[in-house]
């Protein structure tokens, strides 16, 4: 199944830095675009970048088609903005992950976004839930899922699809009551 983006990359305006494009933005542009667009984002992903990632992708051609391949790679890195700016994009700031997460959940404890965890350890995720609660009383958490450090075979897969999926019929099951 190919994934077909149903929002136009070519509105966030970026600077080429060693191959990667990095989104030229800052805090506010990206939370307002992504609030805007968010029925739209659906199967997509941001890119958190820093030096090392952009050396990286510079150095590995699949990681560069990863960190451009999806909806933007936002300038984690001080020095990625510092470059865009004297490039000529003067409103491009340091865009940090947490700070992003923190920006997003205060926005989805009030509109009632949800938001499905994939990763880490149960440990991490258990505990990543209990602050989330704490900060964002209002949040929804739709799921939390620590997969096996290796890769899934097929059928686990299937099963961690099917998973994810039933959390969203699970909303609109709950909207028609």
């Amino acid at each position: 199944m190919e994934y077909k983006r149903k929002v136009d990359k070519k509105c966030i305006p970026t600077c080429n830095i060693m191959g990667v494009n990095i989104a030229a933005i800052n805090m506010e542009w990206l939370v307002d675009y992504l609030e805007k667009n968010i029925s739209e984002i659906k199967g997509d992903y941001v890119c958190v970048s820093n030096v090392h990632t952009t050396v990286t992708s510079f150095e590995d051609a699949d990681y560069c088609a990863i960190q451009n391949g999806g909806l933007m790679a936002i300038p984690d890195g001080g020095p990625l903005s510092t470059v865009g700016q004297k490039r000529g994009h003067k409103n491009m700031e340091r865009t940090t992950g947490p700070s992003l997460m923190g920006e997003i959940f205060e926005i989805s404890a009030k509109k009632g976004y949800r938001h499905y965890f994939y990763g880490s350890k149960e440990e991490t995720l258990e505990l990543l839930q209990k602050k989330l609660m704490e900060k964002y009383p209002e949040i929804q958490i739709a799921g939390m899922y620590s997969p096996p450090f290796r890769p899934l075979t097929e059928e686990e897969d299937k099963v961690i699809i099917e998973r994810i999926n039933e959390t969203k019929l699970l909303r609109k099951q709950s909207e028609l009551v």
